[in-house]
């Protein structure tokens, strides 16, 4: 259910892309409003988890900054559909085995932390940060004239407060 949950969040970003494939400015404004370096960051951060199969680490500061994935749609959205495809194959994956998560915690000088982890916590914390960025890349685009469906960038709690909310309403 969590790797399906993952896989759907990673849609969200499958559909920002679709529909600014869509519109003649949709490749503008990806790369001008800051849309294509969200994307790429989300991305970044979901290949380190898929990178970890192998070696039980997750590194939060792989980046593919200044990439094909972060200046054309194409390009990321090919790069999306990969990643699915990749979650899709981890389904016999035991989400308790541990890994060790390395991510920079200074604002000042280089220093890393490395923290113990599973693959459930990680892919949980995956979900929240693309949903994040989708919620932001919404409001974005939202301010230069691109509709989105409802539930993008809204967090699956949300959308659980919704639905009762308009179920409530119906009563």
């Amino acid at each position: 259910m969590l790797l399906n949950s993952l896989i759907a969040a990673t849609q969200q970003l499958v559909i920002v892309l679709k529909t600014l494939n869509l519109r003649d400015d949709g490749a503008m404004l990806y790369l001008e409003s800051g849309v294509g370096r969200h994307i790429r960051h989300a991305s970044d951060h979901l290949q380190a988890l898929l990178d970890s199969a192998s070696t039980r680490s997750i590194d939060y500061n792989f980046r593919t900054r200044d990439s094909d994935t972060e200046k054309r749609m194409e390009s990321a959205l090919a790069l999306l559909l990969k990643q699915q495809t990749h979650l899709a194959a981890m389904g016999a994956v035991d989400l308790h085995t541990g890994v060790k998560v390395i991510s920079e915690i200074s604002f000042s000088t280089t220093l890393n932390g490395a923290f113990q982890s599973s693959l459930a916590r990680e892919m949980l914390y995956l979900i929240n940060h693309t949903i994040h960025h989708a919620a932001y890349i919404k409001l974005v685009l939202k301010n230069n004239g691109v509709e989105l469906p409802e539930d993008i960038g809204l967090a699956p709690c949300t959308l659980s407060y919704m639905k009762a909310q308009a179920t409530a309403h119906v009563a």
